[in-house]
């Protein structure tokens, strides 16, 4: 029988999406395990965590030998456990084959998307943060972003406006601080920009007429045959004047059928055809350009004007997108499409090791979300 290891920080399956995926492939001929990167024993070779019994239709606790296909669903932070953690995770890809081996840091990500001239124009304006990028673009376009390189689910996202020669700093918990001085190489207040790297971008205004931050998100897997299959797509709208729309700082989702009424006939029209064709392109360029992925969230950002911009692809997408507004049948696509590719891959007798290295949040050559 085939083995799939799903690797998680939790180490106790106790979702119903963890029994459907482990139910679906008893019947496909897939044994799944369940563990945390804390339960792989020394050497990599055995783990101690939990493989569903159809008989009981429980989660045991025992010994088993490393799994076959490792799906990754951890969110790496920048602290000493997650770091072993992902230690743990990163030798297991010499020995294994993983579903997915995720994207490269914001910054990578970008340049590869920039070599391809079709996707430059959805691209918002991207400098590496530094003393000399934030003084130029702010004096350029006088509010912009920074985005934390490594980070994920809207964490560590500030709002830099420029008035006159004052700075304020707001971030995602409506917090601000004014300061006296453009000086950022050496103002306290600016010190979270030296800890870790930043990407910076221009403010865009991505906002309903009353000032709540909307974006779009469009969940993608691999099926059973190797090829992108669309799950579902959302608008995730936030609380009023918020930094961003993620779900984690109190967003709603509505359905994307409805919410696109807001447009004119023509700019819907137009909507569809760019958003397809945006699609289509980022799929090819990322296949081209990384190590196999099974699945993404692609954000984009559409201003009430109807213009399309690419904000982030997720290789580790959250789904709750497909829980709160999803049919039925997308939900069980979702699980289903895991085992299928899992199938796939076994069937296409690929490679059972990848040398490219994970999504540590600390490594300029490691693989995050975007």
């Amino acid at each position: 029988m085939i083995s799939l290891g799903i690797v998680e920080f939790q180490n106790d399956a106790k979702s119903s999406w963890h029994k459907a995926v482990a139910q679906y492939g008893q019947q496909k001929g897939v044994q799944v395990y369940h563990f945390s990167p804390f339960d792989i024993k020394k050497g990599g070779n055995t783990i101690f965590g939990r493989a569903y019994d159809k008989q009981t239709n429980m989660w045991d606790k025992r010994t088993f030998p490393l799994p076959q296909f490792i799906y990754d669903r951890c969110f790496y932070r920048p602290t000493k456990a997650s770091k072993i953690a992902w230690q743990r995770v990163q030798h297991l890809k010499v020995k294994t084959t993983f579903i997915g081996y995720g994207l490269p840091n914001k910054w990578r990500v970008y340049n590869a998307l920039q070599e391809e001239d079709n996707l430059k124009p959805f691209l918002p304006y991207t400098k590496l943060a530094s003393a000399k990028t934030i003084q130029s673009m702010l004096r350029r376009f006088k509010t912009v972003i920074v985005k934390p390189v490594y980070g994920s689910q809207g964490r560590d996202i500030y709002q830099l406006t420029q008035n006159g020669n004052h700075l304020t700093i707001r971030n995602r918990n409506h917090e601000e601080k004014q300061l006296s001085t453009l000086d950022t190489q050496n103002n306290q207040q600016l010190r979270f920009l030296h800890d870790e790297p930043y990407i910076i971008q221009p403010y865009l205004q991505l906002t309903t007429e009353d000032h709540h931050p909307y974006d779009l998100r469009i969940l993608l897997q691999k099926d059973g045959f190797g090829q992108w299959t669309e799950l579902g797509r959302g608008v995730r709208c936030a609380p009023h004047s918020q930094l961003t729309s993620n779900l984690h700082t109190g967003g709603v989702v509505y359905d994307w059928q409805k919410w696109k009424e807001i447009y004119t006939d023509t700019t819907q029209e137009k909507l569809e055809y760019v958003i397809e064709s945006l699609n289509t392109k980022l799929l090819y360029q990322l296949d081209r350009s990384f190590p196999p992925l099974f699945e993404i969230g692609i954000d984009i950002g559409i201003t009430l004007q109807g213009d399309v911009y690419l904000l982030e692809v997720n290789s580790k997408p959250g789904y709750e997108t497909i829980r709160k507004i999803g049919s039925e049948q997308q939900k069980t696509i979702a699980y289903q499409n895991l085992i299928d590719y899992c199938l796939f891959l076994n069937d296409r007798n690929l490679p059972r090791k990848h040398s490219e290295r994970g999504d540590h949040p600390n490594d300029p050559h490691s693989e995050s979300e975007i």
